[in-house]
């Protein structure tokens, strides 16, 4: 997500972790809910959802995610 050399995209980004996270990545559910929650930089108005951060955060918690 951090964009190294290269154009940071969020759609891309989501679609990518969605897919890791539905596969059963603990780190990738985390990271969803870093990005819905707004906490990693996600523009406010473009996909911030507080419930759909929490249901990935709970779903990586429970999956085991333990580096937070």
């Amino acid at each position: 997500m951090e964009g190294f050399g290269c154009k940071v995209d969020y759609d891309i980004a989501i679609n990518n972790l969605t897919k890791a996270a539905n596969l059963g990545n603990c780190q990738s559910m985390f990271q969803l809910y870093l990005l819905h929650s707004g906490k990693e930089g996600m523009p406010q108005k473009k996909l911030k959802n507080p419930e759909k951060a929490y249901n990935w955060l709970i779903k990586g918690i429970i999956g085991g995610c333990t580096m937070f």
